[in-house]
């Protein structure tokens, strides 16, 4: 061990950054396991570790909330897009509803149990 206090000395692991930033909030929304360890496995590879407990709780703990923001602010941005297009949004559809989509037989079944209903009325 080097000359100083503990916290000078050691300093956290990959284990601890990923505890520390654990359902990690953005305005009281859970930001994706995803997104959190890569901006955690960044900041780990810029630098070759996180250093010392001490920079940990004064610059890295701090530079890595910017980047998680960051990088979800991006997500966000490109889900908004994404709703916006009607392009994306045909094919969403599509994919859902067409004869052997994903959502095809369930439509499909709730449309004739309410058709044969409304028949036996």
């Amino acid at each position: 061990m080097g000359d100083g206090p503990w916290y000078e000395c050691t300093g956290p692991s990959m284990e601890d950054a990923i505890v520390e930033f654990n359902n990690y909030k953005i305005n009281g929304v859970i930001v994706p396991q995803i997104i959190v360890k890569r901006c955690i496995q960044y900041e780990y590879e810029k630098y070759d570790g996180f250093g010392s407990w001490r920079g940990w709780a004064t610059f890295t703990r701090s530079s890595i909330k910017k980047e998680i923001a960051l990088e979800y602010q991006k997500i966000c941005n490109l889900r908004d897009c994404l709703d916006s297009s009607s392009i994306f949004m045909n094919y969403v559809y599509d994919r859902l509803y067409r004869p052997g989509g994903l959502r095809y037989d369930d439509v499909k079944f709730n449309f004739e149990t309410s058709v044969m209903k409304i028949k036996n009325d």
